[in-house]
């Protein structure tokens, strides 16, 4: 029974080689955006720009570092079928970003980071959301805006944790979701074991993890970028700024969540709920002859 068990342990090896060969060629159009984007976070610091090594600036640094591991992991897990730990990786890498991009623009979070207890940060989720909602719509980069906008900023930055939390915490719907591949075998006996996930009707919810850990690390490089003063003007700015527009324009090409059909919905939460109201209350355009 041991050498058995052992057995089926040593058979994942091959079922991940199997799972890698059936997802690669699904996954493999989003891969030129995914290295785009780890390219361009690394090329920024020789872009021409002011900046000096001010503390604030390496918390930002290696905040965005951690953030590039877990884009890593998060795409070698997927692509072996194993989309909860891919998720997990992407709630981390959104938390990585979300610092980056928050102690890049303010010096007093980058402090107030420093100060953490181990194991009891004191910037939540949702206050790290409210913190660059607010820096996104100041002046000089943007102008001022209402309670109800910087709200509603905050609530679409939160989204795309909350629904990656959904998919990596032990939630009935993922759990459900995922367990899909259990099976009963003739004996009666329930078959426990790990196993990859290439079925084609988890392929969007890949694809959502990929597109929300996206736009999580883009916004952190956006604001480390206006943190490092960089000229746009200038011929490398111009290159860099076309290559994320290509990062950008290949992942509408192959993602558009609006047709994917996914077990669960942030707008089943608190929070999603909200923001649905907040899109309802927005003043629409008026209707031209």
């Amino acid at each position: 029974m041991i050498e058995e068990r052992l057995q089926l342990w040593s058979e994942l090896d091959c079922l991940e080689e199997d799972a890698l060969t059936r997802l690669t060629p699904e996954l493999a159009p989003l891969e030129p955006a995914i290295a785009i984007l780890h390219d361009a976070a690394n090329g920024l610091t020789e872009l021409p720009g002011e900046w000096q090594d001010e503390e604030h600036i390496l918390v930002a640094g290696g905040c965005l570092k951690r953030a590039l591991d877990d884009l890593r992991a998060m795409w070698l897990l997927l692509r072996r079928g194993y989309t909860s730990a891919g998720a997990a990786a992407a709630a981390d890498l959104w938390e990585h970003s979300m610092l980056a991009a928050c102690c890049a623009r303010d010096p007093n979070l980058a402090s107030q980071f420093l100060m953490d207890v181990p194991g009891d940060p004191t910037l939540s989720a949702l206050a790290l959301c409210e913190a660059l909602a607010k820096i996104t719509h100041s002046p000089p980069h943007a102008e001022s805006a209402s309670a109800d906008e910087i709200e509603g900023t905050k609530l679409q930055f939160y989204a795309g944790y909350k629904w990656l939390c959904q998919l990596k915490h032990p939630s009935a719907r993922a759990t459900i979701h995922h367990s899909a591949g259990t099976t009963i075998g003739e004996d009666g006996v329930l078959g426990l074991m790990a196993h990859p996930d290439s079925r084609e009707s988890d392929l969007p919810v890949k694809q959502m993890v990929l597109a929300s850990a996206y736009g999580a690390l883009d916004r952190a490089i956006t604001h480390f970028g206006v943190a490092l003063n960089i000229d746009p003007t200038t011929p490398e700015a111009e290159e860099w700024l076309a290559e994320c527009g290509r990062g950008w324009d290949i992942l509408k090409e192959h993602v558009d969540p609006r047709t994917f059909k996914l077990p669960f919905s942030i707008f089943d939460t608190k929070q999603g709920r909200r923001l649905r109201e907040l899109w309802e209350l927005a003043p629409r355009p008026e209707a031209t002859a």
